[in-house]
C-alpha cells in the first residue's frame, strides 16, 4: 500500500491498536502502553501508517504497523520505513526498528540490528521527546542505509555464489522441513519482473526474498504430492527471517 492507512480502516485492519487495557493475566507492575497513543504522537511528529497486521483476532497480542515520514527520502526504489511493535498481553515489547519497501513489487523487510539499533521502551511510555529523536535518528541513518545497498549493488555474483545464496536462504526460511526443501534454487532465482534480471547482489536479494516470503512455489512431498508454499505472514518468523536473509547476502 503506497498510500496512509486512515484511523477508521486501521481499526478494521488491526483492532489491537486500539486496546485500551492489558490482558487480564498481566501482573500489576505491567506498564500499559495503548498504541494508538503512540500513533497519536508520531502522526503529530510527520508520521503516518502505511501498513497495519496483527498475529490472530484478539485485542491483546502482538501486532505492527509500519510508517513512513515525508522528510525521509527513497532510498534507490525503495522507502526507509519506522517499523512499530506492540502488545497488550505481555509477551511483547514496545520496540521500534527500520525497514525498506520496496516500491517496484510492494515487498517489505526488516533491517537487521547491525543495520539499526532497535529502540525498545519496555511499557514504560513514550514522550514527545523520544519520537523527535527517532526521527532525527532515522534521517541520520539513511545515508548509511544507501551505503548497504549500494555495496549490495556494486557486488557481481557469479552462477555459483547465487545457487550458493538460493541454498542458504532456503535452509532459512525452512530449517527443519525437508519436504519444502524439494524446492529448487532455479525456482527463486528466476526473477518476476525484467527490472530484477541482472547478476548484482541487490537484484538476486530481492528476487530470492520475494519468492520465500510470498510462497506460491511447486513442490513434491516424500509422497510425491504436488504443493505450494504458504507465504510468511506471521509477524516474528517473518521479522527474524527477512533480518537474517539480509545478514547472509551483506556476506558475499
Amino acid at each position: 500500500m503506497n498510500t496512509p492507512i486512515s484511523l477508521d480502516n486501521l481499526r478494521e485492519i488491526c483492532p489491537a491498536v486500539f486496546t485500551e487495557t492489558p490482558h487480564e493475566t498481566v501482573s500489576s507492575r505491567y506498564s500499559f502502553v495503548p498504541t494508538i497513543k503512540v500513533v497519536e504522537d508520531f502522526k503529530k511528529q510527520g508520521w503516518e501508517v502505511f501498513s497495519a497486521n496483527q498475529r490472530g483476532s484478539n485485542s491483546y497480542g502482538r501486532h505492527m504497523l509500519k510508517l513512513r515520514h515525508g522528510d525521509i527520502k527513497q532510498v534507490g526504489d525503495s522507502i526507509v520505513e519506522c517499523i512499530l511493535t506492540n502488545g497488550h498481553d505481555g509477551t511483547t515489547q514496545l520496540s521500534v526498528s527500520a525497514g525498506l519497501h520496496r516500491l517496484v513489487c510492494s515487498n517489505g523487510l526488516m533491517l537487521p540490528i547491525s543495520q539499526i539499533e532497535e529502540i525498545k521502551f519496555r511499557h514504560k511510555g513514550i514522550t514527545d521527546g523520544m519520537i523527535s529523536e527517532v526521527t532525527n535518528h532515522f534521517i541520520e541513518i539513511i545515508p548509511s542505509i544507501h551505503d548497504g545497498m549500494k555495496e549490495m549493488q556494486t557486488k557481481i555474483l557469479t552462477l555459483d555464489e547465487k545457487v550458493d545464496f538460493a541454498e542458504k536462504a532456503i535452509d532459512l526460511r525452512w530449517k527443519d522441513n525437508k519436504n519444502v526443501k524439494n524446492i529448487t534454487t532455479g525456482q527463486i532465482l528466476v526473477p518476476k519482473r525484467e527490472d530484477d534480471m541482472g547478476d548484482d547482489m541487490w537484484k538476486v536479494f530481492n528476487v530470492v526474498q520475494e519468492k520465500l516470503v510470498r510462497g506460491g512455489l511447486i513442490y513434491k512431498t516424500t509422497n510425491g504430492r504436488n504443493m505450494t508454499s504458504k507465504g510468511l505472514t506471521e509477524i516474528v518468523a517473518n521479522t527474524k527471517f527477512n533480518r537474517e536473509l539480509w545478514e547472509l547476502a551483506s556476506s558475499y
